[in-house]
């Protein structure tokens, strides 16, 4: 089904806006094995006011508009699958360091590591490692809840998120959760959007909570006679009081795979930690 979406050019001013068919094709998909289907148009507002005036008029007309951001996600998130708008953020690449309360406020369009290199000088960090972390950003991160290694120690990105502000599909702007590490506000809406991946509202912006870079990093590779013996192991580690960074398993057939795929990789074939 096609849209009238001629709308949108009173919503977005400098011509942001492209029914290219190259532009269409490149926001059909994202980076998994998901049927592609192709929007009417792809709009990049500049302010949180044309978000809310392009909201208003599509759910005034029952246009469905996907957010985007990296367009990095394996899950189908981003696919505009009914067709209508999508809504692209990235350029909403803001970022503010509150150094002292060990906080950063960002756009959804802040690619991961761009964040982190901004973070280090103040030896600062958003701590929720990702595989992607050199093209996913922060909004795309938020929307899925995304996690990697660091979730053992750090947790997933949703426990990182203090506050955020939100353009609801009706166009109205709110801010939801409170940007201090302990708060009894009420009703925890922030959580709500955290993992909806977009079909709640749109992100516009989100305060987030950062640690520290650790001065020392020490690495270790061990191989199990078993996966239980693995996973026992893990399970003595975490309720001995110690606190690793990350952990990562990887099954017999995994670390077989890993040696025959990479010429300098020779690990022992067994389970592996």
């Amino acid at each position: 089904m096609e849209y009238d979406c001629s709308f949108v050019a009173d919503a977005v001013t400098d011509g942001r806006i492209s029914t290219a068919e190259d532009v269409l094709e490149a926001h059909s998909k994202d980076e998994g094995p998901h049927k592609p289907h192709r929007p009417d148009v792809v709009v990049w507002p500049d302010s949180v006011e044309e978000i809310a005036a392009l909201l208003t008029e599509a759910n005034e007309r029952s246009v469905p508009v996907t957010p985007w951001s990296g367009g990095t996600s394996i899950e189908g998130n981003p696919i505009p699958v009914a067709g209508g708008i999508v809504l692209n953020t990235y350029e909403f690449d803001e970022i503010t360091v509150r150094n002292d309360d060990l906080q950063a406020v960002v756009g959804p369009g802040v690619v991961y590591d761009d964040l982190n290199a901004v973070l280090a000088p103040h030896n600062l960090r958003f701590a929720p490692g990702i595989a992607a972390g050199d093209i996913a950003t922060i909004g795309g991160m938020i929307a899925n809840n995304a996690s990697g290694l660091n979730a053992v120690r750090y947790g997933v990105t949703g426990d990182h998120v203090l506050r955020l502000e939100v353009v609801l599909p009706d166009g109205r702007i709110i801010e939801c959760g409170r940007d201090v590490p302990k708060s009894t506000a009420g009703y925890n809406l922030k959580d709500l959007f955290v993992g909806s991946e977009g079909t709640l509202g749109v992100i516009t912006e989100a305060t987030l909570s950062l640690e520290g870079i650790a001065q020392h990093r020490h690495a270790a590779l061990v191989t199990f006679p078993s996966s239980v013996a693995a996973s026992q192991a893990v399970s003595t580690i975490m309720a001995s009081g110690l606190k690793p960074g990350a952990l990562e398993f990887m099954d017999t057939q995994l670390v077989e795979l890993l040696n025959d795929y990479n010429n300098d990789a020779d690990f022992p074939v067994g389970p592996l930690c």
